[in-house]
């Protein structure tokens, strides 16, 4: 009796909050129906793409179709008894509840949508404890406690949040954000300075590593740090470590100055300057009275700084280890070393990397990727045996994005990981918060263009490997690349945004998709190539595929063709028409303008069968497509996609 009672009870109670709580009808439309069906692959859609759109149907699946996002965060927010409330918390979803606290925390623009974050992460770890929003969600719940300056307990708040249990570095670099005296405008507090230095060489005592000071001055705090090894090792295999740099203004000394201060003294600093004007060149030539150990190259053409790295170690490195060092980032004095240690003991590495953490002008620390643990392998800390080079060749010559496949071609190679030393960063990289919501990737969001690279490389990489070969790529490979790269990564850098690409036709399809509309999407891109007109390749995702779904392998060889170019919504585009091949590509699209402009815009949309989810609305799609392409659709239902190529030639 008394458990049917307590059973009433919670159901009157939920009764009573929906009530107050709901804003709409509760029937779930059609679209919602189709998609929580496919709610992981719509949650990796969402995160992937950046798109806020779609919560709902995550929503709805928590709840079990009883709320919509907006009503589910009024029910916890709704004052009801904590029993009750913990009744109905209990019964969610958890796999859904907690992508869609994910992607409230990581998208969040500002205070109010962190506090939605805040409250479903909170809510769930206080009524069922904190293991139930598993480690990513206890670090994004502090993450953003810290943020909101919610740190009257941070001790505590970490302890119960068994932070230190799950990464040892997390909670001094937690604390160091929460006592930062260093943020705007205000004069800066000696005491909070040193608290913050108290937390940041707490963080380094863990590796036996010596303390950082800040010298004196009015310059960025990240500028003003300061280290000096207890001892020095003058002797040692020499490390070539390679700085390419533009323009650089002051931010190259606080890199060059931290790597003169390495234990590991042994070094080749070689300052690859990446064609600077006539009087930055010269103020970098005045580094080399600075120390006999560097040596500055001056390179007639600006091409990034991939080919002047390869440049580097082709022609100038003379070390037994390479290393690299971006011109604006501070290594700790024992980085060097300790890398070295690594190599020189274990003989069957042919590489390694330090941890690093994401830093601001002003020590604020972070991340940038959807991994909520900040201290991260450095891409750009890589350390590599010079002998690696004559096996696998060189850095891609692009004008990003190159390290992630260089890594991955090693990895490839020696069919091994490459290990990390040390367990806290020795690496800050510096990095502008607010630039990072105009960028290509933030928190989970990367932009097609940079996975259409990935999942290129990969492809040769494994077809190289099936083929018995090794993948190996020259000290310039701009002639006759092995795989395709989106446009925009090829070229110098300094075209940015008086780069316009010229295409008679734009097909937008997921190039991921497999059967016979692939099929027939491919045959069309072949034709329409082989006919020699200009394609543009624009992959969009379809909220109905896995997020690991692999781009078709006719995809990727077209997009090599000499008149192919592989395009996202960022890139300028003049076409004379956008061919989109399947209107569930528009259903979440971000509602933003893209950079592309067309004559005429062709939306191929299916024709509704029986027994087939509805996984778009026509009202939402046509409107996307007049705010992403700023053009009316017309409809191409019905038509092969031959019609399409036809019609511009």
């Amino acid at each position: 009796m008394r458990a049917l009672l307590k059973k009433a009870l919670y159901r009157a109670a939920g009764v009573a909050v929906d009530r107050r709580v709901r804003s709409g009808p509760l029937t779930p439309t059609a679209v919602e129906l189709a998609y929580l069906r496919r709610e992981e692959e719509l949650y990796g859609y969402l995160r992937a793409n950046g798109s806020r759109e779609g919560r709902d149907v995550l929503a709805l699946a928590a709840s079990h179709g009883r709320y919509r996002a907006a009503d589910l965060l009024a029910a916890l927010r709704s004052g009801a008894p904590r029993w009750a409330l913990r009744a109905r918390v209990k019964g969610f979803a958890r796999e859904p509840y907690l992508r869609l606290a994910t992607l409230l925390a990581d998208q969040a623009r500002n205070a109010a949508e962190a506090a939605d974050a805040v409250l479903l992460l909170r809510t769930m770890a206080d009524l069922l404890g904190p293991q139930a929003i598993r480690k990513e969600g206890r670090f994004r719940l502090v993450e953003l406690l810290v943020a909101a300056g919610e740190t009257h307990d941070l001790p505590g708040l970490l302890a119960r949040m068994h932070i230190r249990r799950e990464d040892i570095a997390q909670p001094h670099l937690f604390t160091a954000n929460a006592v930062n005296p260093f943020a705007g405008d205000r004069p800066e507090d000696p005491a909070g300075a040193d608290r913050w230095l108290d937390a940041i060489n707490a963080l380094f005592a863990l590796d036996d590593l010596e303390p950082v000071e800040l010298a004196p001055g009015d310059g960025a705090p990240f500028d003003r740090l300061r280290s000096r090894a207890a001892r020095t090792a003058p002797y040692g295999p020499l490390v070539t470590v390679i700085v390419p740099t533009y323009d650089p203004g002051p931010r190259l000394a606080t890199a060059v100055e931290s790597l003169l201060a390495q234990s590991h003294q042994a070094l080749q600093v070689l300052i690859m300057d990446d064609a600077s004007p006539p009087a930055a060149a010269e103020a970098l030539d005045r580094w080399t009275a600075r120390d006999p150990r560097i040596e500055v190259v001056h390179l007639r053409e600006n091409n990034g700084p991939y080919l002047a790295r390869n440049i580097a170690v082709s022609a100038h490195s003379r070390g037994k280890y390479v290393t690299i060092h971006d011109d604006d980032d501070w290594s700790h004095p024992r980085k060097i070393e300790l890398q070295v240690a690594h190599l020189e003991a274990e003989s069957g590495s042919v590489a390694n990397m330090s941890n690093s953490i994401r830093a601001s002008d002003d020590l604020q620390f972070g991340r940038i990727n959807g991994n909520p643990v900040w201290t991260q392998q450095g891409l750009n800390s890589l350390m590599v045996r010079r002998s690696v080079f004559d096996k696998i060749g060189y850095w891609d010559v692009l004008n990003r994005s190159a390290d992630a496949e260089f890594n991955d071609r090693i990895r490839s190679f020696t069919q091994e990981g490459i290990p990390v030393v040390g367990r806290v960063p020795t690496t800050f990289y510096r990095v502008r918060w607010d630039s990072l919501s105009a960028g290509e990737f933030n928190r989970g969001y990367m932009d097609a263009r940079r996975r259409w690279y990935y999942q290129a490389y990969v492809d040769w990489h494994q077809s190289e490997r099936s083929a018995g070969g090794t993948p190996y790529i020259p000290a310039d490979d701009r002639g006759s690349r092995p795989f395709a790269a989106p446009t925009d990564f090829l070229g110098s850098r300094s075209a940015g945004p008086d780069r316009s690409i010229a295409a008679d036709i734009v097909f937008a399809s997921d190039f991921r998709a497999r059967g016979s509309r692939t099929e027939a999407v491919c045959d069309e891109v072949e034709r329409a190539l082989s006919g020699g007109q200009r394609v543009a390749l624009l992959q969009l995702d379809s909220p109905a595929l896995m997020p690991d779904a692999r781009i078709h392998p006719r995809a990727l060889s077209a997009a090599r063709h000499e008149n192919a170019e592989v395009v996202s919504l960022l890139d300028r585009v003049d076409s004379g028409i956008v061919v989109v091949l399947d209107a569930t590509l528009l259903q979440f699209l971000p509602l933003e303008r893209s950079a592309i402009t067309t004559e005429r815009l062709v939306l191929a949309e299916d024709t509704p069968q029986a027994g087939r989810d509805t996984l778009y609305h026509s009202e939402r799609v046509i409107s996307t497509c007049v705010t992403v392409f700023g053009r009316t659709p017309e409809s191409g239902s019905g038509h092969h996609a031959a019609s399409f190529t036809q019609e511009t030639q």
